[in-house]
């Protein structure tokens, strides 16, 4: 963040490194991870599908089997959606190393420039992949990453078949986000290669966050791919909405959440310092609160913010969570030295904030009556969080602050997408109920559209 005009919540440095190591995950970062089986159907038989250039690896393989199930999936969907047949790439699929010698299809000069890709080259119609890359990503995120990417690179397929977008490169990005996530929900359903479970899915989401541009480019940018923010929540838009839903979703008039540094923010990466941040929680945590409680007809009274001495303790009893609201004394308890130093460390300012957030409308659920419990009740704290991170959104869109003076900065929300990816129920930030890493981020997302439309109101959670 930022202080209006002179403040900020920023910067992700080793993002996806610091997701795991706030969550105390198993998840192996280089290597065979826990994922490793990663939703793929055991014994189903190998696609035929042609892989020019192969070297019969499995990475080669697992692409085919990929992109064998995205055709078969657009073979169904393009009749529905654009009334007309889906065509396979007419120049096929490549399989490619930076380091071979034979010129890589689209790239001139220096091979190097394709490592670590895999794209749609509409001017010979083939998709293309640096085998190495893949191969990386599945040992890593797990194999259905490999059929995230190739959806998203099929999506692009389908846009050049249908002619549906101008060339705004944030819109077709995401876009392909989008149709990845369509692609991504009938895997769920179970493919011939994939049986998608929500551990799967939850990977393949701190996976994603590879993919985001840097916090300070601007939507505007002729080569802007989106926010994590921005990324995820076309994916999810896909899952839950289907394919239809994401040919009319991106049009002139869709708004994105990525937006350039001002001069200050260039200099601090968007990010205020644990201390800073911490001592505009109280403020800003009660004039969110007060809002959303006068909207529902209910009274305010403050809710101090105050650090614990040692592990937090409520009423006589030590809490498991790290940040909590304590109804027996009124009170937002944090471990000082735990788990919100760690997100801001690993984070940023942002993941702090919704760190209270999420302990500050557990209060406001107290407060407007709600008798939700459990996953419930979880689900209702992150929609509430996201309420006041849209409502912050908008603010900062419309040029004035929050009540206490803040504004949302470049990758702010991206911040918060970490941290919801990063906790979990056994690493003691907050119990999550077993609520899932991605029901948690479509909760957030579900408040964050309500906050920016209605402000500071409960009403969709």
């Amino acid at each position: 963040m930022s202080i209006a005009p002179h403040r900020a919540l920023k910067a992700l440095t080793g993002l996806l490194c610091a997701v795991l190591l706030l969550a105390g995950c198993t998840m192996t970062v280089q290597g065979k991870g826990e994922y490793a089986e990663g939703g793929v159907k055991k014994n189903a038989p190998p696609s035929e599908l042609n892989i020019q250039n192969s070297d019969g690896s499995e990475t080669d393989q697992q692409v085919a089997n990929a992109l064998d199930d995205a055709f078969t999936f657009w073979k169904k969907q393009m009749p529905k959606v654009f009334g007309k047949e889906f065509q396979e790439p007419a120049g096929g699929i490549y399989s490619y190393t930076p380091e071979q010698s034979e010129p890589i299809p689209c790239f001139e000069g220096d091979n190097s420039s394709a490592a670590q890709n895999a794209f749609y080259c509409s001017a010979e119609d083939i998709i293309a992949f640096d085998r190495n890359f893949m191969a990386e990503l599945s040992d890593t995120y797990g194999p259905f990453l490999v059929a995230l990417v190739m959806s998203h690179e099929v999506g692009h397929l389908v846009q050049s078949q249908t002619s549906g977008l101008d060339d705004k490169a944030i819109a077709l990005e995401t876009q392909a986000d989008c149709y990845a996530g369509a692609f991504s929900q009938s895997a769920q359903k179970g493919t011939k290669y994939y049986d998608l479970t929500s551990e799967d899915l939850d990977a393949v989401l701190g996976g994603y966050l590879l993919f985001r541009d840097q916090p300070g480019e601007s939507a505007d940018d002729p080569s802007s791919h989106g926010s994590g923010f921005d990324r995820v929540a076309a994916f999810q838009e896909g899952f839950y909405e289907g394919a239809g839903y994401c040919k009319d979703a991106f049009g002139p008039d869709r708004e994105y959440t990525e937006f350039a540094y001002n001069e200050n923010e260039q200099k601090t990466g968007g990010n205020l310092s644990y201390e800073e941040i911490v001592g505009y929680a109280d403020t800003e945590m009660n004039a969110f609160g007060d809002a959303v409680a006068s909207d529902e007809g209910k009274s305010w009274e403050e809710v101090p913010a105050e650090p614990a001495d040692g592990a937090v303790t409520c009423d006589g009893k030590k809490q498991d969570d790290q940040v909590y609201y304590c109804k027996a004394e009124s009170t937002v308890l944090y471990d000082d030295s735990g788990a919100p130093a760690t997100a801001s460390e690993k984070y940023g300012d942002f993941a702090v904030m919704e760190l209270f957030a999420l302990a500050y409308s557990d209060a406001i659920l107290n407060v407007t009556g709600s008798k939700t419990k459990g996953a419930d009740r979880l689900t209702a704290q992150l929609c509430l969080s996201g309420v006041y991170a849209g409502d912050a959104f908008e603010k900062t869109v419309e040029g004035t602050p929050t009540a206490g003076g803040l504004k949302i900065s470049p990758g702010d929300l991206d911040e918060a997408i970490a941290l919801l990816i990063g906790i979990g129920e056994d690493d003691q930030v907050i119990n999550t109920y077993k609520v899932d890493a991605f029901d948690r981020i479509n909760a957030f997302r579900e408040g964050f559209n309500s906050g920016r439309e209605d402000g500071l109101t409960a009403s969709a959670c």
